[in-house]
C-alpha cells in the first residue's frame, strides 16, 4: 500500500511540474462604459522581509505577497503605472486589477476584463504585456496565443489587431515584452529562442491597433530584428524610461516543486535597433536568492515623486499554482 501512494505521490508531482512548464512554455479609465466588478474576496497584502538591500544599481525598497481566494485573481504577466498613482497589472486570463501604491490589502478589489464581451477562455484572453498612455486614457495588451494587440479607450473604443510580422510566431511563445515608448513608438520581443541564443523583436512606428476591426491587414509595417540578452534567460516584460531607454526584464525557468525562477534586468537604447540585425543591451543586476522568487514577468517604472530617481516595480505570473506566488517588488533606480 504504502509503495502504491509513494508512487501516486510521484505521479501527482510530475503532473504539477508538466502542467507548469505546460504553461510556461514561453484606476481603470473605462470604467464610464464597464463598471468595476467588484469581488468578493479581499486581496491580501503581505509585505516580506527583505534579506538583501541592493542588487546592482538598485536599492531593494520593498517586496510585497499578494493572495486571494477569488477565482480571477493571478497570473500576472503586464504591468503599468497609471496617471492615477496606482498600479495595473494584466494576468494570463485576461483579467485587469488595480493596485494602490504604496501596496495594501484591498477588501473589495477592482477586477474587471481588458476585452469585454466575447469569449472567456485563457487562450483568447492570455496578456504578456501591458503598455499605457496617460494622456490618451488608453491601454494596450499583447495577447500570446493569438499573436495579437488590442487597444482600449474611453474614447475610441476598443480595436483589435493581428500584426502579419507575428503571423507565424509560435503560439507559447508570442509577443511577451511590450512597450510603448515615449514618442509612441511600440516594442514587441518574442519568447522564443533561435539557435544562436536571440529572440524576435519588432518595432512598430505608430500605434499597432489602428482600425475598427480585426484582421490581419490592420497596423503599421514594423522594424524586423532579433534581440539578445541575458543567455538561458528569456525577456518577458519591458518597461520604458523617460529617457526612451529600455529596462527589459528576463527570465529563466528550472523544472522542480517547487520550480526554480531567477531573473536579469537588462537595459538597452531603442534607438541602436536596425532592420535585420541583433540589438544588445547590458546587464543591470541578476535577481537570485537570497531575494524570494518566483516566474517575474511584469515590469514597469515611474519617476519618484521626490525626484530622487525612478522606481522600478516588478510582478510574477504564480501561473495560477497553489505552490507558485504572486510576488511585487519595488525597486529604486538612483541615478538610472
Amino acid at each position: 500500500m504504502f509503495a502504491n501512494r509513494a508512487a501516486m505521490t510521484r505521479r501527482l508531482r510530475l503532473a504539477a511540474i508538466l502542467l507548469l512548464a505546460a504553461a510556461l512554455a514561453p484606476g481603470l479609465w473605462w470604467r464610464s462604459a464597464a463598471p468595476p466588478s467588484v469581488g468578493e474576496h479581499p486581496v491580501v497584502v503581505r509585505p516580506l522581509t527583505i534579506a538583501q538591500s541592493r542588487i546592482g544599481p538598485f536599492a531593494v525598497a520593498s517586496i510585497w505577497e499578494l493572495h486571494s481566494d477569488d477565482s480571477r485573481f493571478g497570473g500576472y504577466s503586464g504591468l503599468v503605472v497609471t496617471d492615477s498613482g496606482t498600479l495595473l497589472a494584466a494576468s494570463d486570463s485576461g483579467f485587469l486589477l488595480d493596485i494602490p501604491i504604496p501596496p495594501e490589502t484591498m477588501p473589495n478589489p477592482a477586477i474587471e476584463r481588458f476585452v469585454q464581451g466575447g469569449k472567456t477562455d485563457k487562450y483568447r484572453n492570455d496578456i504578456e504585456g501591458l503598455a499605457y498612455d496617460p494622456d490618451g486614457n488608453t491601454a494596450w495588451a499583447a495577447f500570446e496565443n493569438r499573436n495579437a494587440i488590442a487597444r482600449q479607450s474611453n474614447k475610441a473604443g476598443q480595436w483589435f489587431v493581428h500584426p502579419p510580422a507575428m503571423r507565424d510566431w509560435p503560439r507559447h511563445r508570442g509577443p511577451e515584452a511590450f512597450e510603448r515608448l515615449p514618442d509612441g513608438r511600440f516594442l514587441v520581443l518574442g519568447e522564443s529562442v533561435a539557435d544562436d541564443g536571440t529572440h524576435p523583436g519588432l518595432l512598430f512606428s505608430e500605434d499597432t491597433a489602428e482600425g475598427p476591426s480585426e484582421g490581419p491587414e490592420k497596423g503599421s509595417a514594423p522594424i524586423e530584428f532579433r534581440f539578445r540578452g541575458v543567455p538561458d534567460y528569456r525577456p518577458t516584460g519591458a518597461a520604458a524610461l523617460p529617457d526612451g531607454r529600455i529596462v527589459i526584464l528576463m527570465r529563466r525557468f528550472r523544472l522542480g516543486l517547487p520550480p526554480r525562477f531567477t531573473a536579469a534586468l537588462v537595459l538597452a537604447d531603442p534607438a541602436e535597433i536596425a532592420a535585420g540585425e541583433v540589438w544588445t543591451g547590458r546587464l543591470l543586476t541578476m535577481l537570485e536568492p537570497p531575494l524570494p522568487l518566483d516566474n517575474l514577468e511584469g515590469i514597469a517604472a515611474a519617476p519618484r515623486e521626490d525626484g530622487g530617481g525612478l522606481d522600478l516595480w516588478l510582478i510574477s505570473d504564480d501561473n495560477f499554482m497553489s505552490y507558485q506566488r504572486t510576488l511585487l517588488y519595488r525597486l529604486v533606480w538612483c541615478r538610472p
